[in-house]
């Protein structure tokens, strides 16, 4: 299957509205101290940022570069690193540092624009000074994590969440990601106790689901995981998620019927869900639907042009089978799969 590449901006880490995280479900405890300042930001200025409009920031707040405020000099930061300017991102942020040294958001900011350059052990230190002045400050965990996934440090990860859950408290989404890297570092007996903690906490959120099913097929209890899976899937309609790790388990099943049925589900529940389409169009492709793999393949060209593999897979299959004319509108669709401009957005 083609997977998507995931790029992680400075903005998902930092919502320009708060940083705060939900306090109707967090505890007490986790709430920020003094040390991660909240930005202040007026209306305008957070529509700039979240329209992208990083070079109207930098014109309205560079001139006055010397009379900002904290979170004036961090939103001008913000604004560099939107225009792919990390060096003057750094020195902008460097000054908040030197007004308050435990200005965990600066720091965190910092470690990130240090991260984007490649400099992972220097960004690791920028983070872990931000989480030292202020241990409950949630994004410099997640950028932090960031770091191990690329390290495919999966022990690390798992102190990690560890480490969140004991300081920041008990948090669904905390418990449910932490059941995942059990499950995926094969501790077993580890990620089913945390997958059901996590499926009590929060009921309507599938992953600790999925996550309880691939334990238990992993473990031999294939019943057990066939009718979590399929429940999970059926209970959460408009997860693709859950709808694509269920046809992926029926895929490796050869029961290609029932897979196509769920591919179509992701689909529906998420139109731009690449892997939806691909595996729509591949298990259509073994039922012998071949118009449906056409137009399946065809959208997922659109949305990744990459997905031109699938599509001279297809037609090896086609050969095989003898199709000429169903081999002819595929290599039509692979002339203008490769195109740079068929898809539907930039893929790099």
């Amino acid at each position: 299957m083609i997977q998507t590449l995931i790029l992680v901006p400075i903005l998902d880490f930092f919502p320009e509205k708060t940083w705060a995280i939900d306090k109707e479900k967090a505890p007490a405890k986790a709430e920020a101290s003094s040390n991660s300042t909240s930005s202040s930001l007026s209306p305008e200025e957070e529509a700039l940022l979240s329209q992208g409009k990083f070079q109207e920031i930098v014109d309205s707040l560079a001139p006055k570069l010397s009379d900002l405020e904290a979170s004036k000099l961090k939103l001008l930061g913000r604004a560099y690193s939107g225009l792919k300017n990390s060096a003057a991102a750094i020195k902008t942020l460097s000054l908040v540092l030197g007004k308050n040294p435990k200005d965990a958001e600066a720091s965190t900011l910092i470690g990130l624009e240090l991260m984007s350059q490649g400099k992972d052990r220097e960004a690791m230190i920028s983070f872990r000074e931000a989480l030292k002045n202020d241990p409950k400050f949630e994004p410099g965990y997640f950028a932090i994590e960031k770091i191990y996934i690329k390290k495919k440090n999966k022990y690390e990860l798992r102190m990690l969440y560890s480490d969140m859950i004991e300081l920041l408290g008990e948090q669904p989404n905390y418990v449910s990601r932490l059941c995942e890297i059990y499950t995926s570092s094969g501790l077993f007996e580890d990620a089913k106790k945390t997958c059901r903690r996590g499926i009590a906490l929060s009921k309507d959120d599938p992953k600790s689901y999925l996550s309880l099913a691939m334990t238990l097929r992993d473990t031999g209890e294939k019943e057990e995981a066939i009718k979590l899976f399929r429940q999970t899937a059926d209970d959460f309609k408009k997860s693709d998620e859950a709808q694509l790790v269920f046809a992926q388990f029926l895929d490796g099943e050869k029961n290609f019927i029932e897979s196509n049925k769920y591919y179509k589900n992701a689909t529906e529940a998420n139109p731009n869900s690449l892997r939806g389409w691909v595996g729509l169009g591949l298990s259509s492709l073994e039922l012998q639907k071949y118009q449906i793999t056409l137009e399946a393949l065809t959208t997922a060209c659109k949305l990744d042009r990459r997905a031109i593999k699938e599509v001279r897979r297809a037609m090896g299959i086609l050969r095989t089978m003898k199709e000429e004319k169903w081999i002819e509108k595929f290599s039509l669709l692979a002339e203008k799969c490769g195109l740079p401009t068929y898809d539907s957005k930039s893929t790099k």
